[in-house]
């Protein structure tokens, strides 16, 4: 499995490359995600991260648990922030517009 992390991560970077021109014509960036990533990254203790469940937002959650991750999630696509609660995200934003409600989210999930 280590193996395997690691040639994803080593990868990663070549193939999202493919998809930049798309990403810049079709793409669309959330409202204030640039800046809660920012904000994340700033933090010294954290390390951005950034998983999209546009389709299966409720199966994004129960993988993200799985994996031991702590979810804050944004209901922003077809999956309701109800749907993202029942499947076992922490918290719920509707968009990332407050860098600080996502840090202050961030600091209550970690809490022990």
């Amino acid at each position: 499995m280590e193996r395997l992390a690691e040639r994803i991560v080593a990868e990663l970077p070549e193939r999202l490359a493919g998809y930049r021109e798309l990403l810049a014509t079709d793409g669309i960036i959330m409202p204030g995600a640039v800046s809660a990533l920012a904000a994340v990254q700033q933090t010294e203790h954290l390390i951005a991260t950034v998983v999209t469940g546009n389709l299966r937002g409720s199966e994004d959650v129960r993988t993200g648990l799985e994996g031991g991750a702590r979810v804050i999630a944004i209901a922003s696509g077809t999956t309701t922030g109800e749907q993202l609660r029942a499947a076992g995200a922490q918290h719920v934003l509707p968009d990332l517009t407050s860098a600080s409600t996502l840090l202050r989210l961030i600091d209550q999930v970690q809490a022990p």
